[in-house]
């Protein structure tokens, strides 16, 4: 290993231990290991393995890698917070996206939200569903209440989400909790109150051009009246 690579390591160790709670030696292990992962850009174990720990071989590194992970509950809430501790102290837009794939026959279903710095989504907290599809809305509503719990709502520019998450219901929820929200919302959803008519979305904006956009009136009252 690199003199460079053991400065990184000792400096991150450093900046690790107000945050976690275990002993030198586990420290040391992810200082290695986040090292690792930067140098050989993958979290492929097979391949980190090889420069893990030069002075072993690969096969070791390997099965204490899997060790690791195997027998150490890493404390999440507590890298949301270490995270959020090296940026500035400004306000984020927050991000909430869900992603969905098989791996064999299992379905890996991730509810995430982010923050986003300098056009970066940070992970902040996140939930593996034990389903297929769409969450619900209690889903939603824990992952954003960890996220006030981590953030402060007093730091939160405004939520923004795709139009899976478009459901009054939500809507409703980050009224009251007082967050700002840029959600899209289907082309079928129904605006009541503009103009005293009864529109859908394709409908009142299919005079616009490209790249422009209207603003209606009474927007909140009128969108949001189709979904409570």
């Amino acid at each position: 290993m690199k003199g460079s690579d053991l400065r990184h390591i000792n400096k991150i160790q450093k900046i690790l231990q107000p945050h976690f709670k275990c002993d030198k030696r586990r420290l040391k292990f992810i200082a290695s290991f986040v090292v690792s992962l930067v140098r050989a850009r993958t979290v492929t174990l097979s391949n980190l393995s090889v420069i893990f720990n030069p002075k072993v071989k690969s096969e070791s590194n390997y099965r204490r890698m899997q060790r690791f992970f195997e027998n150490y509950m890493m404390d999440y809430l507590q890298i949301s917070k270490l995270v959020i501790s090296s940026l500035p102290h400004v306000n984020f837009i927050l991000t909430l996206d869900r992603t969905n794939w098989q791996f064999g026959k299992k379905d890996i279903n991730i509810l995430l939200l982010a923050l986003v710095y300098k056009n970066i989504s940070i992970p902040l907290c996140w939930e593996l569903l034990n389903k297929r599809g769409n969450s619900s809305f209690e889903e939603r509503k824990e992952i954003v209440s960890r996220g006030l719990a981590i953030l402060g709502k007093g730091r939160i520019k405004c939520l923004v989400a795709d139009r899976e998450f478009g459901s009054g219901k939500f809507f409703r929820y980050l009224k009251k909790a007082e967050i700002n929200l840029h959600i899209r919302i289907k082309k079928t959803s129904i605006i009541t109150k503009y103009k005293s008519k009864v529109s859908d979305v394709t409908t009142m904006l299919s005079h616009l051009k490209l790249h422009k956009y209207m603003v209606v009136p009474e927007r909140e009252s009128s969108i949001m009246k189709k979904f409570i």
